[in-house]
């Protein structure tokens, strides 16, 4: 990404801590809050007490307000990026030894942001989270002595002879992702230190991919070369629902959390693929579909946090880092080409996955 950044997230963190040093010099905060009278001997951590499935709100005079901003550092895996394999020797026929090539995503930036309202009549969190990231990788080989490659996917009667086998090849995929997600939650305390906190709601997503190949040299492009277009555009939108969990280490602050959710989205991708031939293109190939399917998605989070007050318990800060995992299944759509006579084009449906690192500052107020 453009941007850095690895350097803004230090520098939110770094302001949000100048704000409770300040504070805390003034004399208006102190990180223990009052206790409420209980007619139980269940004293939560976050100063809340009561029985059995009491609310988990974080502290006990706030305005119900939170905002939430993540850095996400992350890698995007993708099936369906096969654009060539090696041959030895290439002689576009039986026998073939070699590998299949194909694009490998690498770690990339990413952020989140959201906000979310807890009503005061029962306590109901209403939530928004967006997300955005986008990755740019690339993958490229060339022939050795009695090696090539061969083409994927790629329309063989598009050059005259028809394309067996190529000396270069070289492709780069480039995705971009954004997901918003609105939904409404309700945490309870299921003893006094651990608290779960289901929700439901509603997520769409906008996804892009785009990977574009070339190829070139060998006994029939020489000089000349092959580009391949393929786009995966999609849109969906469906239910979702999961839970939000947390353990804290008595009163220290510290915490453990694991939040889960899935869902089902319903959408449209739009399919293109373009393949021009330089030393000829009026034999440009140029294929397009409308797909409407329904692409189930999970996501799992795994960490560790720490929760301090502010304020005279008017506010409260939490800072998490932990492990972030989504799969989403059937999203990277492309066209199978069949080289028989007339070609043949069909519809695969293939997933991507993201995983890596979530660092995450919660302030509630």
């Amino acid at each position: 990404m453009t941007f850095k950044l690895m350097k803004m997230f230090p520098a939110m963190v770094a302001a949000f801590l100048s704000l409770n040093a300040a504070n805390a010099a003034n004399g208006n905060c102190d990180n223990k809050c009052p206790e409420r009278c209980c007619e139980t001997s269940c004293k939560h951590v976050n100063g809340t007490c009561g029985p059995v499935l009491s609310p988990t709100g974080p502290v006990i005079d706030y305005n119900g307000w939170d905002i939430h901003v993540s850095a996400l550092y992350e890698q995007v895996r993708v099936s369906g990026t096969e654009f060539a394999y090696s041959d030895i020797p290439t002689t576009g026929g039986i026998p073939i030894s070699g590998s299949v090539l194909n694009v490998k995503g690498s770690m990339d930036w990413g952020f989140q942001v959201g906000v979310g309202y807890v009503t005061e009549s029962d306590e109901w969190r209403l939530g928004a989270n967006y997300m955005f990231f986008q990755s740019n990788s690339k993958k490229s080989a060339s022939a050795s002595f009695n090696n090539g490659y061969v083409p994927i996917d790629v329309v063989a009667s598009l050059t005259s002879p028809v394309l067996t086998a190529v000396d270069t090849v070289s492709s780069n995929l480039k995705m971009t992702f954004n997901s918003l997600d609105l939904n409404m939650s309700r945490g309870a305390y299921m003893g006094c230190q651990f608290a779960l906190t289901p929700m439901v709601g509603l997520k769409t997503a906008w996804i892009d991919f785009k990977q574009n190949t070339n190829y070139a040299g060998g006994s029939i492009l020489v000089n000349d070369t092959v580009n391949v277009n393929e786009r995966s555009k999609f849109w969906g939108i469906g239910p979702d629902a999961g839970f939000g969990s947390r353990y804290d280490f008595g009163r220290s602050g510290f915490l453990f959390y694991g939040d889960a959710d899935v869902a089902l989205l319903f959408g449209n991708h739009k399919l293109t693929n373009t393949q021009r031939f330089s030393a000829n293109q009026s034999n440009d190939v140029f294929m397009r579909e409308s797909v409407n399917n329904l692409s189930p998605v999970a996501r799992l989070g795994l960490g560790f946090g720490y929760e301090t007050f502010m304020c005279d318990c008017k506010q409260s800060l939490a800072v998490r880092a932990g492990l972030d995992v989504q799969y989403w299944w059937n999203q990277h759509l492309n066209f199978d080409i069949s080289n028989s006579s007339p070609v043949q084009f069909s519809t695969s449906e293939d997933d991507f996955s993201l995983h890596g690192l979530l660092i995450d500052v919660d302030w509630h107020f």
